[in-house]
């Protein structure tokens, strides 16, 4: 078939295409990785001849091949024409299921984990000391303190997840490590995999108290939004709202933060947990204002 015919083939394709298949997926009850689920999915549609093989590499991409897929997830083409404009991948035969479309799209929420293999604590932990009170208590709160479970209410097992004495007297005991650390409990709210990656790094911390909260005065987006514009605004604006998050209005930010106590904000998870954004070469937050914006995120991220 002549290069015409295959152009205008890809074209019908990406035009006729269902553009939305679901803008509101749940994924704090599933960590997905690389290796795990995105990579047969990967290999099953955009692997054919002539594609993303070992042998063909178009435009450089090998899917079978996490390093090689890296700069195309770096570069934000993936994102691009996979999950926003869905130009990819390419023929009828290789459309995404609406259960692999979502898949993708909390992979790209998560950020693009290769594997659930936590690696070393060199690897993974930040270079400021976790501590209870700064990066602990509010994940335990909003992950173990639902009714019934880990509150100064119910208190299950003698444990209070705002209270590090309680919590200290678990670790002192083994059950701790045994049960969150190594896996032994799963909590009903599940723990995605850059938070059980956090706890880890609280381990090697030694498991800090920490020094009591500073959050005192206002925290609200009012007061936060010059962060957000300084250093996020070029990307997230009203006219190039990348992944749908406008940080130059409150209503803008309202797919990347929830009030909801019992979830992860993919704003908490990418800004203040796996620190991947702002991305490489934009302006890095200091550590003044990452203090500001978890204030933000403990005051249940308030507008005024």
């Amino acid at each position: 078939m002549s290069l015409y015919g295959l152009l205008l083939i890809y074209f019908l394709n990406a035009c006729t295409r269902d553009k939305v298949i679901n803008n509101s997926v749940d994924c704090s009850t599933i960590t997905v990785t690389y290796d795990d689920q995105i990579k047969p999915i990967l290999d099953a549609k955009c692997a054919d001849a002539g594609c993303h093989n070992s042998n063909d590499a178009t435009a450089g991409v090998i899917v079978s091949n996490y390093n090689s897929l890296k700069p195309y997830l770096d570069n934000g083409l993936f994102k691009t024409e996979v999950i926003t404009d869905r130009t990819m991948p390419i023929g009828e035969a290789n459309t995404l299921t609406k259960e692999e479309y979502n898949l993708i799209v909390c992979w790209e929420e998560q950020g693009f984990l290769e594997s659930t293999d936590v690696g070393t604590p060199d690897d993974l932990c930040p270079n400021t000391m976790v501590t209870y009170t700064e990066n602990i208590q509010g994940l335990f709160e909003r992950k173990c303190a639902n009714s019934g479970c880990h509150n100064s209410n119910d208190a299950a097992a003698g444990l209070r997840v705002d209270s590090y004495t309680s919590i200290l007297a678990t670790i002192n005991a083994g059950s701790f490590e045994d049960k969150i650390v190594n896996g032994g409990h799963t909590p009903a709210l599940s723990l995605l995999q850059p938070e059980l990656d956090l706890i880890n790094c609280w381990k090697v911390d030694g498991y800090s108290e920490g020094t009591p909260d500073t959050c005192v005065g206002d925290y609200s987006y009012n007061k936060i939004q010059p962060i957000l514009q300084n250093h996020c605004g070029g990307c997230h604006n009203a006219t190039t709202p990348q992944a749908g998050v406008d940080v130059t209005s409150y209503a803008g930010m309202a797919s990347s933060i929830s009030t909801a106590s019992s979830s992860t904000s993919s704003f908490e998870l990418r800004v203040l947990i796996q620190k991947n954004m702002p991305p490489n070469g934009s302006p890095p937050l200091t550590q003044s204002e990452l203090d500001s914006l978890d204030c933000w995120r403990k005051a249940g991220f308030p507008e005024n």
